[in-house]
């Protein structure tokens, strides 16, 4: 009995080193492992700037710009600047201005920028030939039936004709009265847009803008009070403007502020209300109204047409992926599934298993030291 329990003895002291080189082992894993995690996933440049230089003057222009394939659309809201977390490495660079179907601007860049110090994406947008009298012969003529009546504020040098503003009385012979100015973006298939105001007592107040010969602009005096901003526009069509039942029609601010605020009409004092205009709602999109869609479907039709074709190659040629398996002819289709395989579902897959892989490749050294453990002080 002696001479066993001296073997077993002999035989826990000699299993204790093997169990202290499998701890050290499962360690030194757990580290490689942890290293692993911290290699699959890419390193960010935070903050690389784009920089859009716009030699234009026109505010209103937006410029999308894809960095390897990720979107972001730079213009006077965002200071003509935007940034963005991009993987620290040389981008793809692409850019276009939004709805520049004529080519009437230029944009210089470079196709390729190193963002992995810092890097800067520079844009600078210029008018092209194409732009004013100079390129009007050489711009793609989309109107084969002539040209539109629409009414364009670029056919004006200084704005809006000067016919002044239709006075209209509405402080129904009260003394204390107040003057608002009124003005809305003209539509030219609208002859008329009824404004609606609402005073403290929930009385209405119906403004009617005229197009002609007033341009929608309006000198309506009002009894002196606060007034609400409400309802939708009361359109009256042009006779010679087509109408289309599944559009409705919404007031809006062109600085982006909501309509529905409060004005406050003072004695003897003007009010300015000369940010409005009216937006088309389609299919529950809310959309700059055009006035060539009613005047000239046919040449709105291709003008569309040609802005879709424009954003679809843009696409094509900055956001779609590489395909592995050599057809890059044919899409994925929800008829057709599995094919199309592209490198960022492929590198999706690998991210999502690597941490499972790491606590499979865990468990199992788990399990691994436990049995030496085991085997190493079972007793005889």
């Amino acid at each position: 009995m002696r001479i066993q329990t001296i073997k077993q003895e002999a035989q826990g002291r000699a299993g204790r080193p093997s169990v202290r080189k499998a701890v050290r082992a499962a360690a030194i894993a757990v580290y490689i492992g942890l290293a692993c995690v911290a290699l699959t996933f890419p390193a960010f440049a935070g903050n690389t700037n784009i920089v859009v230089d716009n030699r234009t003057g026109d505010d209103s222009i937006e410029v999308e710009v894809s960095v390897d394939g990720t979107p972001c659309l730079v213009s006077a809201d965002t200071g003509f600047r935007y940034n963005l977390d991009a993987a620290s490495s040389r981008a793809r660079i692409g850019a276009r201005v939004s709805g520049d179907i004529y080519g009437y601007y230029d944009l210089d860049y470079d196709r390729e920028v190193d963002l992995s110090d810092g890097g800067i994406i520079r844009i600078t947008v210029e008018y092209s030939s194409l732009y004013g009298d100079e390129g009007a012969e050489e711009a793609p003529d989309l109107d084969a039936a002539g040209e539109t009546t629409a009414w364009d504020s670029g056919s004006y040098d200084d704005g809006l004709p000067d016919t002044g503003m239709e006075k209209i009385d509405l402080s129904g012979g009260v003394a204390d009265t107040g003057t608002l100015l009124v003005q809305c973006r003209p539509v030219n298939a609208f002859d008329e847009a009824v404004l609606t105001l609402v005073d403290g007592e929930y009385k209405t107040y119906t403004i009617p803008l005229h197009m002609e010969p007033y341009f929608f602009r309006a000198e309506v005096t009002l009894p002196a009070g606060k007034y609400r901003e409400s309802g939708t526009p009361g359109i009256t069509f042009n006779e010679s403007a087509s109408r289309d039942s599944s559009l409705s029609y919404v007031w809006s601010h062109t600085g982006g502020a909501a309509f529905g605020g409060f004005l406050d009409i003072r004695t003897g004092e003007e009010t300015q209300l000369r940010d409005l205009e009216i937006r088309t709602v389609r299919d529950g999109e809310i959309t700059d109204t055009d006035s060539r869609y009613y005047f000239n479907k046919q040449a709105y039709e291709k003008e569309s047409a040609a802005e879709e074709e424009i954003i679809r190659k843009f696409q094509e040629k900055n956001y779609q992926s590489l395909v592995l398996d050599g057809d890059t002819g044919t899409q994925e289709t929800e008829d057709e599934p599995g094919h199309g395989l592209t490198a960022a579902d492929v590198l999706k897959a690998m991210l999502t298993a690597v941490p499972f892989l790491l606590l499979a490749a865990a468990a199992a050294g788990a399990f691994t030291l436990y049995k030496c453990y085991r085997d190493n002080n079972r007793s005889y």
